[in-house]
């Protein structure tokens, strides 16, 4: 039966607690505080990371909202996606300006 096998699953989830409590410890032990050019520099690398993932997210957002509206033939309705674009792009370039 599977109720034979408790205790020892219990015994186990409790040694896998305990070693990883264990392995936390450790890590807060040996880390310490970046100083402020480290914290910088991490601060910087990180939001251009985000902005490269949402610059790509943001272009396939557009590619697949753009490219069904070319191939039904609605150019109408793509030169408007295209406007969009051109718009979000400009305020993006805006908005780092004011940044810098």
């Amino acid at each position: 039966m599977e109720f034979d096998n408790i205790p020892e699953r219990a015994t186990n989830l409790k040694r896998t607690v305990e070693d990883k409590l264990k392995e936390y410890r450790r890590v807060l032990k040996i880390s310490e505080k970046p100083d402020r050019e480290e914290f910088m520099m991490s601060a910087k690398v990180t939001t251009i990371g985000m902005l490269l993932i949402g610059a790509a997210g943001f272009l396939f957002y557009m590619g697949a909202n753009m490219i069904p509206q070319l191939f039904a033939g609605n150019e109408g309705q793509a030169s408007q996606g295209a406007v969009l674009l051109a718009g979000g792009l400009k305020s993006l370039k805006s908005t780092i300006e004011a940044k810098e």
